[in-house]
């Protein structure tokens, strides 16, 4: 079970740093992935620096983690992914519809990292 989560957990890494490179390359279509629209002037920049670095940033913390077997940064990949999926709900008060599918995919990572980091600090 250990190595499946640790394969797991390293191609959701992947996964997620690669999201990240995506939204320098070619940040119109990460966007449409993401059900959102491309802002315009300095907005753009945020819009595109602030996602590209978290996307790559849990990638890459995930990905540490599983490559040196240090439980404490799949956790902190895992805080990050399960803190967007409480604030994507909690965005409903603020009239945000809620896209379950992105919810559940981020919930099921966050579960799989912080699975896989419980085997690593055994």
């Amino acid at each position: 079970m250990e190595k499946l989560l640790r394969i797991v957990s390293a191609l959701l890494g992947a996964f997620l740093l690669l999201m990240g490179i995506w939204w320098i390359g070619d940040p119109a279509a990460a966007v449409m992935q993401l059900q959102m629209t491309l802002q315009e002037g300095v907005a753009r920049n945020s819009q595109i620096g602030e996602t590209a670095a978290l996307f790559f940033g849990m990638g890459a913390l995930a990905l540490y983690g599983v490559w040196k077997e240090k439980h404490d940064y799949v956790i902190a990949a895992a805080v990050l992914i399960g803190g967007i999926a409480v604030f994507r709900v909690i965005a409903v008060v603020h009239d945000a519809p809620i896209i379950w599918t992105f919810v559940g995919f981020e919930v099921v990572t966050a579960a799989v990292w912080v699975a896989y980091a419980r085997t690593l600090r055994n």
